[in-house]
């Protein structure tokens, strides 16, 4: 290559990283809206059309262990029907398990070894509802909030009786929370339509508190003090608070450069020293430092380069691809590999007292 050639090589690599560096400075979080919008109101946001395929495909058939797979139980939700898990909650004092799906609740009371159909006294919740969000309230596990969508309008739910009765707290036309997140007085909404709403429990009064050009399909709360919102475009925001500005996370060996865009992150999880595990599609990024920089996992010993589920249950690092589990006792050093019996597609992985959950 002649020395002309060359510069010029050199010259359009450096007007094109000059270029990504003008287009971050004026903006380049391109999922985040300026507060006040492009009309002056943070409702200049994203369509609010609802999908249930904003989060994790699943066929409603879930792995169940109580010995770390040495033994393996498999059950369905329904046989008859595909279903979609969007959300899975676990009282931790007991056997009994609540699934949120498309298709409505379900409800297992022997640690998800059989389940039933769950229709609420009044029929707020039915085989027609999409749940989004389910979080519980209280330490008996009677007491729950829940997202649902039903007949093109989105409702959170209350109730204090398990499911027996339901309370309607909020509704909207055309839209659904999906995910929901407790703060102080304020519970956060997490919607469909890119906005982030809180709604303050004891004045009964909402407010938007941001809006993003992706809808929203999960808020995390590490154990390192931050606050991490996961668009259903990929991109990965960070706050000091749900209350606050966010930033945008990249996911990268690069991702301290304001242009370098990253990888689509599918899902976050953490430990307890609050170290950062990020889900991408063919691999696992690593942080020590709040997702400053980013450091990708090479020794997992897949042999394909495709992830499919991520989890970590204290400071053990689960992560699944295809039919094989494979997990790290001592910070993604070592790996131990487990075959598991799965024919569909591991989309998450859950976790209480000695039981760890594979929903498909």
């Amino acid at each position: 290559m002649d020395d002309t050639l060359s510069f010029a090589l050199v010259f359009i690599i450096g007007i094109a990283c000059l270029a990504a560096m003008v287009f971050a400075s004026f903006g380049g979080d391109i999922d985040v809206l300026v507060p006040g919008g492009a009309d002056g109101s943070l409702l200049a946001s994203a369509s609010a059309a609802v999908q249930s395929d904003d989060v994790s495909k699943t066929v409603g058939q879930f792995l169940i262990s109580f010995d770390y797979f040495k033994n393996v139980h498999t059950t369905v939700l329904d046989p008859r029907q595909e279903i979609r898990v969007l959300d899975v909650e676990i009282h931790s004092d007991s056997n009994r398990m609540y699934a949120a799906t498309d298709r409505g609740l379900f409800l297992s009371r022997d640690g998800g070894l059989t389940w039933n159909r769950f229709v609420t006294s009044a029929n707020e919740i039915t085989d027609a509802a999409s749940m989004f969000s389910l979080i519980s309230l209280s330490s008996n596990g009677d007491e729950y909030l829940v997202s649902v969508f039903s007949g093109g309008v989105g409702t959170v739910y209350r109730t204090r009786d398990s499911f027996f009765s339901l309370e309607k707290i909020i509704d909207f036309d055309g839209e659904v929370p999906y995910d929901m997140r407790l703060a102080g007085s304020e519970l956060y909404l997490a919607m469909s339509s890119g906005q982030l709403i809180a709604w303050d429990l004891s004045k009964n009064h909402t407010r938007v508190v941001n809006a993003f050009r992706s809808p929203i399909v999960r808020i995390y709360a590490p154990s390192d003090g931050k606050v991490y919102l996961l668009l259903k475009s990929g991109t990965l925001l960070k706050g000091n608070s749900l209350a606050s500005d966010f930033k945008q996370v990249r996911v990268s060996v690069l991702g301290f450069l304001p242009f370098w865009k990253g990888a689509k992150v599918l899902r976050l999880a953490w430990d307890k020293s609050g170290t950062l595990y990020a889900h991408a599609a063919a691999g696992v990024w690593k942080s020590t430092n709040s997702g400053i920089s980013f450091a990708l996992l090479k020794n997992i010993p897949m042999q394909k380069k495709q992830i499919d589920a991520l989890a970590v249950d204290g400071t053990i690092i689960h992560v699944v691809s295809g039919t094989r589990m494979f997990s790290s006792y001592d910070g993604a050093r070592h790996w131990k590999v487990t075959d598991l019996p799965n024919k569909f597609k591991v989309s998450n992985i859950y976790f209480t007292g000695d039981r760890i959950v594979l929903s498909m």
